[in-house]
């Protein structure tokens, strides 16, 4: 193979991997006052707890929350909690809200993307119940089109480099 063709591999070799997608993982709750007024949730002294995966090791960090209207309409504003740790920002944007109390037993949930600094966003789902506010992250390994298109070009480009070879022969 000549040193064109050697480059030009490694050059594509290296483009793909700078195309893979980072998910966040894991799981994380949140501690503090919520005061109920019958229509509204409003929550106030916000921490973290039982962080994991992407979110492990940032327990007892402090959190700003959106509070959750329920009555007459539902209604969030974006973004539903958000913090900074360091010099990374994490945030969850509300897509669905699903109301599911039970008499005086509140339990919302719905689903949303979770953000943070450094990695894809991340289909996410959350729950709030009497017991607290808790997230996860839904996130299933997903190909990167540009990973696949790139790993395609580079076999299509040994496929007619190989069939050329075969010609001159």
């Amino acid at each position: 193979m000549s040193f064109k063709k050697t480059l030009l591999t490694a050059g594509l070799l290296a483009a793909s991997t700078f195309a893979a997608a980072i998910p966040i993982t894991g799981n994380i709750g949140f501690a503090g006052d919520v005061n109920d007024t019958g229509s509204v949730l409003e929550f106030s002294n916000t921490i973290t707890f039982g962080t994991s995966g992407t979110y492990a090791g940032l327990n007892g960090t402090s959190v700003a929350t959106s509070d959750i209207t329920y009555s007459p309409f539902y209604s969030v504003t974006n973004p539903l909690w958000t913090f900074t740790s360091g010099s990374n920002t994490y945030s969850f944007e509300l897509s669905t809200l699903v109301d599911q109390s039970v008499g005086s037993f509140t339990l919302f949930s719905g689903t949303g993307t979770l953000s943070a600094t450094g990695y894809d966003d991340t289909a996410g789902s959350w729950k709030y119940s009497d017991q607290g506010l808790t997230f996860s992250a839904q996130s299933a390994p997903v190909s990167e089109p540009a990973s696949i298109a790139l790993l395609g070009l580079g076999l299509a480009g040994l496929g007619f480099a190989r069939r050329k070879q075969a010609k001159a022969a």
